[in-house]
């Protein structure tokens, strides 16, 4: 080992699907700009013979610090080589450490045998329940928002890594993770004190069990029109955020820009730049417009259709949301909808209860959303018209296989009298239907639906998804073809669950 080039002592066990940190130091650097003209590489080999290479990262301004963060997916013995290089010295250090069983769920994948749906590395489906938290890496309240997302069980926080003050002068200004300013920005260096920050936060989420969604690009875009392929400068940004954040499985996915479809080959090229470095293989993505431009469904480097419907409670629910649900469900990717509705009095997008019924269109169709807020763009603490409806949601859905479900409104052949619409998700062994009424608030009385089921026996049960309630369940014999029951009164919206048994 070089005196030069010191590893700091380190854990010598993690966790499978855990994130271990490895720190050197160079002593006697003394380059220009450590982030463009010196690189670190680790090499790391498990017992089985199984090996990743994956990048450093310089932590220094002065270029004398330098970390490597790496996520183990087989349990074992390890041995790695650091190997630092710039241009007046080419060093390495080595060692070892052991990898051992965790409760850690590992990364989120595309279902190969359900391709609308997600699965971990474990093997778990992640239902995914997201909210907005544009400036979560630089607001002063980032742990009380994580804890309040916590608290109402989204498990997804959709941040800007690179994120403008466009909503006023806020705690924490500009999210801008270079050198320079936003009006005189220097790209060949990286501003540290936020992406140290960005650590502490992506590993408290980790703790809490939060999924992190960056989005790469949301302003800049904007300000290049014509940025080069290749284009090295922002080459240089890709890979220090994959050196920091690759080896975080609870990092989600790359969405590559926010609201913006152009510059297709950019982005086609931005796609599999990431997917070419990025050692763990995350899912990467972009996203559309708002009212439901799709974009690029049908290009191989988009993983998932991302859209967005940020607009107020006078859309239809049943001709405007459930026709995009289905519609967006044609493309053979999951979908992801970023931004449903938002909760502001200039879009009238204040009835919680018409936010609610959203959430559980995009569901029945097969689809996941995510909520969109004034709150969630600035980081703050409060509370907006639809939220309270997310436990009572996300708790249904994980209580259900709904990855193995399909859209088959087609089975419902009668709807208690009153409702808007009533939709179906159906698999062999378990059926849900939804019903719900176009005006908040209104009562529906008792009254019968019918559908095509199979023969055989069904526990029967009533959801309630205001309160989360479940009504009282029985056993219902069926011959098959079309089955009758009878539902009880409710107000806005049913839930009818059938699990065969």
């Amino acid at each position: 080992m070089s005196g030069r080039l010191q590893l700091e002592p380190h854990a010598t066990e993690v966790g499978r699907y855990e994130t271990l940190q490895l720190t050197v130091t160079v002593t006697t650097s003394g380059i220009a700009n450590p982030f463009a003209d010196a690189r670190l590489i680790g090499t790391f080999t498990c017992n089985s013979g199984t090996t990743k290479n994956v990048h450093g990262f310089c932590d220094s301004g002065d270029g004398t610090l330098w970390r490597v963060r790496f996520c183990p997916s087989e349990i074992g013995a390890y041995r790695f080589a650091l190997q630092y290089q710039d241009a007046c010295m080419g060093e390495y250090v080595v060692g070892n450490f052991v990898c051992h069983a965790s409760r850690a769920p590992g990364f989120v994948r595309i279902d190969p045998e359900h391709p609308y749906h997600f699965i971990h590395d474990d093997g778990t489906h992640p239902f995914l329940a997201g909210k907005t938290a544009w400036r979560l890496g630089c607001s002063p309240y980032w742990r009380e928002f994580i804890n309040q997302a916590v608290a109402y069980r989204m498990n997804v926080l959709r941040v800007g890594v690179e994120f403008p003050p466009a909503f006023g002068d806020l705690p924490g200004g500009d999210c801008w993770p270079w050198a320079g300013t936003r009006a005189s920005p220097d790209f060949s260096r990286f501003n540290l004190a936020p992406w140290q920050h960005w650590d502490e936060v992506i590993q408290y989420a980790a703790e809490q069990g939060r999924l992190i969604e960056p989005c790469v690009f949301t302003e800049i875009a904007r300000v290049r029109p014509s940025p080069p392929i290749p284009d090295t400068e922002m080459e240089r940004y890709w890979d220090y955020l994959i050196a920091r954040w690759a080896a975080y499985p609870n990092v989600l996915l790359w969405e590559l820009f926010n609201e913006f479809t152009d510059l297709p080959d950019y982005q086609a090229y931005m796609a599999r730049y990431f997917k070419r470095h990025d050692p763990y293989g995350r899912l990467v993505t972009t996203s559309g417009l708002q009212v439901g431009e799709i974009p690029f469904p049908k290009e191989n480097w988009n993983e998932l259709i991302v859209p967005h419907f940020c607009v107020g409670s006078w859309h239809h629910l049943h001709g405007f949301y459930h026709d995009w649900a289905r519609k967006l469900h044609t493309f053979g990717k999951p979908v992801y909808v970023d931004e449903t509705g938002r909760a502001i009095v200039g879009q009238s997008n204040t009835d919680g209860s018409h936010r609610r019924k959203q959430y559980w269109i995009w569901a029945m169709a097969g689809d996941y959303c995510n909520y969109h807020s004034e709150g969630g763009c600035y980081v703050n603490l409060t509370l907006e018209p639809g939220e309270e409806f997310w436990p009572p949601f996300v708790n249904f859905w994980e209580t259900t296989r709904w990855w193995e479900m399909i859209p088959a409104d087609e089975r419902i052949s009668a709807a208690p009298p009153g409702v808007l619409a009533a939709y179906c998700l159906w698999s062999p062994a378990e059926t849900i239907v939804h019903v719900y009424t176009k005006a908040s608030g209104a009562d529906v009385p008792p009254g019968a639906l019918a559908l095509r089921l199979d023969g055989g026996h069904y526990r029967l049960r009533f959801y309630r998804p205001a309160s989360g309630c479940w009504d009282d369940g029985s056993i219902v014999e069926h011959t098959g073809d079309t089955l009758t029951i009878a539902c009880p009164a409710f107000r806005d919206d049913l839930v009818i669950h059938f699990d065969k048994v």
